[in-house]
């Protein structure tokens, strides 16, 4: 699109970081039924403090 597309990028401010965003899909693929909510408090009790909209 843009040649100079990925020099003017910022992250958006509460996208996580890729290590936070796999442990959460490893948390969803081992339990499907589990909610972002009760993904939260799980990786809370870890000391990963992460927001639901970030998710």
């Amino acid at each position: 699109y843009r040649k100079k597309g990925w020099e003017f990028y910022k992250k958006p401010r509460n996208q996580y970081s890729r290590e936070i965003e796999e442990k959460v899909m490893l948390l969803k693929e081992n339990n499907p039924s589990l909610t972002i909510r009760r993904a939260k408090a799980i990786l809370g009790k870890e000391g990963i403090f992460i927001s639901v909209k970030g998710i």
